[in-house]
């Protein structure tokens, strides 16, 4: 499967000693993302503060995308925001032998706004679609031109209509 290439965006990471968390899980401290010299991580993090939430999942429509950048990204921004350190789970490649532990993780949040998780698309992996739906709310990736619209529909619907905060428009250079 080829991957689409992102800018990374490079945030400050601390490991968390915690016994529920396992390599995956970093805390963001206050620091601005690199390559959010136009404040879009920010512009998307002041909308999802309107909501209610302790865990936000960060879910690609397709395979072909990663939700890592854009995670980091928002860490990033709530971290600036809260002058205080905010947590990022990864769980890109999470395997069903980690579910249970992550799943705890995401739920074990007491802070609002304070566990941001990066998910693979839940087409190519249920693992991900769990750990989607054991969040609070999620962002869809929708990148511009990639993404068939049915594709997108079928995420939104599996992961849970009532779940998605909006979506998030990635444009990304076509791979050659």
């Amino acid at each position: 499967m080829k991957r689409v290439r992102q800018k990374d965006a490079t945030v400050s990471l601390a490991p968390v000693n915690d016994e529920t968390a396992d390599s995956r899980m970093s805390e963001v401290v206050p620091a601005r993302a690199e390559g959010d010299s136009n404040g879009q991580y920010e512009k998307i993090w002041i909308e999802a503060m309107a909501h209610a939430w302790t865990s936000l999942a960060v879910v690609p429509a397709i395979p072909t995308i990663s939700a890592g950048p854009v995670a980091a990204g928002l860490a990033a921004a709530a971290a600036a925001y809260r002058g205080e350190a905010v947590r990022l789970l990864r769980c890109d490649e999470a395997r069903l032998e980690d579910a249970r532990a992550l799943t705890e993780a995401i739920q074990s949040g007491r802070s609002q706004h304070g566990i941001i998780i990066s998910t693979s698309a839940p087409a190519q992996s249920e693992v991900a679609l769990l750990l989607a739906r054991a969040a609070d709310v999620a962002l869809v990736l929708i990148p511009i031109g990639l993404a068939p619209v049915a594709d997108v529909r079928r995420t939104i619907e599996r992961v849970g209509r009532k779940k998605i905060l909006g979506a998030v428009s990635l444009s990304v250079p076509k791979a050659r």
